[in-house]
């Protein structure tokens, strides 16, 4: 007997998925009927991310994050499995103070500008600072929480 789940969680997992078709797929399978999949990931519907900064927007730079489904992947997913897919919730990863918005802001402009001399200012930080090795061969400004750029999708297979 198949366990069947009520509600299966895919938080900041989807986007180190090679196929996440597929991880949808297996987790609808182990839903009940009424049970919901609840997916948290990056929003690349953020038009300052899709629009502005494309690729050197924070979050697709670094390199375990390798797709980036948005809610109309998943209505298209939804229209071979019968699943229903609810409301989208975007929101911020975390919080931050005024002084963090504004240094942060700063960073991914300073990012935006010149990745290849942002990421050489990271290796010369980690080495002035003597940081044990293995250093990293590239830095990218990992600033969750300055914009609203995380989606929560509800996901939910239907009663039959």
């Amino acid at each position: 007997m198949e366990l069947k789940f009520d509600v299966i969680t895919v938080i900041d997992v989807i986007e180190h998925i090679a196929n996440p078709e597929t991880l949808l797929t297996s987790a609808y399978v182990r839903l009940a009927p009424g049970g919901k999949i609840i997916v948290a990931t990056g929003d690349p519907e953020l038009p300052l991310w899709c629009y502005l900064l494309k690729s050197r927007f924070w979050y697709p730079i670094f390199p375990e994050h390798i797709s980036f489904p948005s809610i109309g992947f998943c209505q298209i997913w939804s229209n071979k499995t019968g699943a229903i897919v609810g409301k989208k919730i975007t929101n911020r990863y975390q919080s931050l103070n005024y002084g963090r918005r504004v240094s942060s802001f700063i960073i991914q402009i300073a990012f935006y500008v010149s990745p290849a001399a942002f990421s050489w200012a990271g290796r010369l930080a980690g080495s002035i600072l003597r940081a044990r090795k293995p250093r990293r061969q590239f830095f990218a400004p990992g600033i969750p929480g300055l914009f609203a750029d995380h989606q929560v999708l509800i996901i939910e297979k239907p009663v039959v």
